[in-house]
């Protein structure tokens, strides 16, 4: 039987392979010029920043009710 992490593997792949051929260089530079490309990756390192720190704190939790129990 197929494990979900196998599925999860294939299919995460298969969408990084489509999207290498997706990409024209025109809507690069439009990116570039526009600025826009700056926005979105502060707003990807951002949302990577607080699913750690909302990780951290969640693995502090658990450790404190381990450690009560």
């Amino acid at each position: 039987m197929v494990s979900l992490k196998k599925i999860t593997a294939v299919f995460s792949l298969l969408c990084v392979h489509l999207s290498l051929f997706a990409q024209d260089p025109t809507s690069q530079d439009f990116f570039f010029r526009s600025g826009k490309y700056y926005v979105v990756a502060g707003v990807l390192v951002i949302l990577f920043v607080l699913l750690f720190v909302y990780l951290r704190r969640m693995d502090k939790r658990v450790k404190k009710l381990e450690r009560r129990a």
